[in-house]
């Protein structure tokens, strides 16, 4: 496509986009002011005179921290590459356990990739527009100046993006608008085509709007930068890449629509009623302390001088009887109670939408274990339908994105993952949480087992040598620390072989006593 061809179709994207710009700035503006990417003007700070309730914030903040550290933590270590079930059919069960630990040596260089300051700086700040928009974008590029860190990372701001889907939901293009100096064109993209008319204005150092274009075609990620002059727009920039360098996850998805709605979205009439509830009641609070007053039109009391101060004497005609007194404090007759009682209510459900289910305070009574982990099975239940869609929009492009840059570099092999020959999986705290689950149901298993049939038959009915590295898989304790199948029928012949040894010194040694 050419330019004209992109901008066009670019346009028909943003008009479905613009659609949710009303909503959406004001879920900023009540959730997170500070960093509202709608207002006039990013850099410049903000007076926040229309927030009286901060539930909305703090619970959004403390969200945003425990998707980044339950999904993306900053150890990298979000999940491993381990044997899909089609090449484990193919090559058998023991040569897959070879397979992942060559696999185990590949994850970890994957996972020292991600431990940088950029990648967890950025991905914090997508997941507070995942959080409060629905969606989520960051840039992984490769970072070509740079041996020590191979990825550069950038958090794109939502509000500077439009996306389309193709057949199954999936995103196949993205837009990118945004403005940026001159001067900076060669900085980022080193092999852009500067056009005349921008090379002539380089003294100036003027911002001008750039467009951003990705696009799937025949399973190539097409990338272009546009100069977005209406009359004579050029590409500046043209690049393909095997994987998409933009990651965009997005939260509870409607059908039908691109873009999905976020908790805060969700949570929005008891944010907007709770903020209004506090402003009246702050306003009834300064009724109540600062008062208001009749005062009599008697000729004597003049209300343009009056200064009710303390201690301060105020001449009046009279100060009371039949005609009542010259000024008099007004009741409001307003009262607190109903106004805190609507605001315990309110935040209560807002905390309960962001999931802002605290652990009670260390002065406490002491909390059990146990506490602790239905707690994290609260969570894993509460954003359990978030978590496909967390694994193949987010986790997956992340690996397959580092795997095609590492590999380019020559620092790991080239695999392709595609969940069947090679899957990822995640363990990330919060999928520890389920896979806990699973290994409590092998426990109890056992434990009925055990009853029914005593520990020597138990032992004999199941497949123990299968159980130990399964179980350690799913908690992920590494495979160097547990024998496989053939170390351990190498174990069990050595037993065999000592057991024997000790019977036939026993036989020796029992004939000369018999004599």
């Amino acid at each position: 496509m050419d330019a004209k061809q992109i901008l066009k179709r670019s346009e028909r994207s943003w008009t479905v986009k613009n659609l949710w710009k009303t909503i959406l700035e004001e879920a900023y503006e009540l959730a997170c002011p500070g960093v509202n990417p709608y207002v006039a003007s990013k850099k410049n700070p903000r007076v926040q005179d229309k927030l009286f309730d901060s539930t909305a914030v703090s619970s959004t903040l403390r969200l945003t921290n425990r998707y980044f550290n339950e999904i993306t933590p900053p150890s990298g270590e979000m999940a491993t590459l381990e044997v899909g079930p089609l090449l484990e059919m193919q090559v058998g069960k023991d040569k897959a356990v070879e397979v992942n630990k060559q696999l185990e040596m590949v994850n970890d260089i994957v996972v020292m990739m991600f431990q940088t300051i950029s990648f967890a700086g950025s991905v914090w700040s997508a997941w507070l527009d995942y959080v409060i928009a629905g969606m989520g974008v960051m840039l992984m590029l490769e970072n070509v100046k740079d041996d020590l860190e191979p990825f550069l990372f950038e958090a794109v701001s939502q509000s500077e993006v439009a996306i389309e889907e193709g057949v199954g939901g999936a995103v196949n293009a993205l837009s990118r608008k945004r403005s940026i100096r001159v001067s900076q064109i060669k900085e980022l993209w080193d092999d852009a085509k500067v056009p005349s008319m921008l090379q002539k204005k380089s003294k100036d150092d003027p911002e001008v709007d750039v467009l951003e274009y990705c696009y799937l075609k025949d399973r190539v990620w097409s990338y272009v930068v546009i100069y977005a002059d209406n009359n004579n727009p050029e590409i500046m920039v043209e690049r393909e890449y095997s994987t998409c360098p933009f990651i965009v996850w997005r939260s509870m998805k409607i059908s039908g629509s691109a873009y999905g709605l976020s908790r805060v979205l969700m949570a929005l009439p008891d944010i907007r009623t709770a903020n209004k509830s506090k402003e009246m009641v702050l306003k009834n609070a300064a009724l109540a302390l600062a008062g208001m007053y009749l005062a009599a039109d008697d000729g004597v009391l003049n209300v343009d001088t009056i200064q009710i101060t303390n201690g301060g004497i105020i001449p009046v005609a009279r100060t009371g009887g039949s005609l009542g007194a010259s000024i008099a404090p007004l009741e409001t007759g307003r009262s607190f109670d109903v106004g805190q009682l609507v605001l315990e209510e309110l935040r209560t459900q807002i905390k309960k939408a962001l999931l802002d289910n605290q652990l009670p305070p260390l002065n406490g009574k002491v909390r059990s274990a146990t506490e602790f982990i239905e707690r994290q099975k609260e969570l894993a239940e509460d954003i359990g339908g978030e978590l496909p869609r967390l694994l193949m929009e987010l986790v997956v492009p992340l690996y397959r994105r580092a795997i095609d840059i590492g590999s380019r570099r020559g620092m790991i092999p080239n695999l392709k993952i595609d969940q069947f020959a090679l899957k990822v999986t995640v363990k990330t705290p919060l999928a520890r949480g389920q896979d806990v689950q699973e290994v409590e149901k092998i426990v109890q298993w056992w434990q009925i087992l055990t009853m029914l049939l005593g520990p020597q038959m138990a032992m004999a009915a199941v497949k123990m040598p299968d159980i130990v590295p399964y179980v350690s898989r799913m908690i992920g304790i590494p495979s160097d620390l547990y024998n496989n199948k053939t170390e351990n029928e190498a174990l069990q012949n050595q037993v065999v072989q000592l057991v024997a040894a000790q019977q036939a010194q026993q036989v020796q040694n029992s004939i000369p006593q018999q004599a």
